[in-house]
């Protein structure tokens, strides 16, 4: 009777990072399917604190997302955490946060494109922490026939500008800026019931009247404000 365990999966597609991660660290990963968890954590990790980075500091969705995003990385890079927290419970949490986007998209803080391709992302991280989490555990040694590594054709696509990379030839538009501007809008509504144009504008800096109606409007066709009255007499109150 042997130890050894044999993939029945034999192909992965892996990031040229993802195998210099390998021969960066040769002691910090017990094989590639280890090393290629981290790595996808980590990367999911920066894309929420990216996405996340102008939502303002006092909302509550800003803070869970960044903590259960580096639970989930430092659970994936350590086994030991790993184990502690178990594949269902990992699993679980990166539920939490596809339902923590959700919420973030249909308050106007996140894009629904970011919201949706790292959500996405999550749900897969957690169908490949779920099915192998036996490969995950074991050292290489322990692996027979282990999968190869197949580059996406993607990866030679050119990087968006402002984007941050979550898979090879995937990545997530830096739209923050807009994210950032609904944000402090929102946090108008902390000390008054409703707000005019104006008011918005004196409190969102270096943004011109016409890029805060727009906000202002964009955030109403998504169910979150309410405008009451036309044209200079408009104010705004939430929904």
């Amino acid at each position: 009777m042997t130890d050894e365990i044999k993939d029945p999966s034999k192909h992965i597609q892996r990031s040229r990072t993802d195998k210099d991660m390998s021969i960066l660290y040769p002691t910090a990963f017990a094989n590639e399917h280890h090393a290629y968890v981290s790595r996808k954590a980590e990367r999911l990790s920066t894309a929420i604190h990216v996405v996340t980075g102008f939502i303002g500091k006092d909302e509550p969705i800003r803070k869970f997302l960044r903590e259960i995003s580096i639970t989930l990385m430092s659970a994936a890079t350590d086994r030991t955490r790993l184990a502690e927290l178990g594949p269902e419970s990992f699993s679980s949490r990166c539920a939490e946060v596809g339902h923590l986007l959700n919420t973030a998209e249909a308050s106007g803080l996140v894009s629904a494109m970011n919201a949706r391709l790292i959500a996405d992302e999550y749900a897969k991280l957690a169908t490949f922490v779920s099915d192998r989490y036996e490969f995950i555990r074991l050292q290489t040694a322990d692996i027979k026939d282990t999968f190869t590594i197949r580059h996406s054709q993607d990866s030679k696509k050119t990087p968006v500008a402002n984007s941050v990379a979550i898979e090879d030839g995937l990545y997530i538009k830096d739209t923050s800026t807009v994210s950032g501007r609904k944000a402090d809008l929102l946090s108008l509504f902390n000390t008054r019931d409703k707000i005019s144009i104006k008011d918005a504008v004196q409190s969102v800096r270096g943004v011109s009247e016409k890029t805060i109606q727009r906000d202002l409007l964009a955030l109403v066709a998504d169910g979150v404000l309410v405008k009451e009255g036309e044209r200079r007499w408009s104010v705004y109150r939430k929904a």
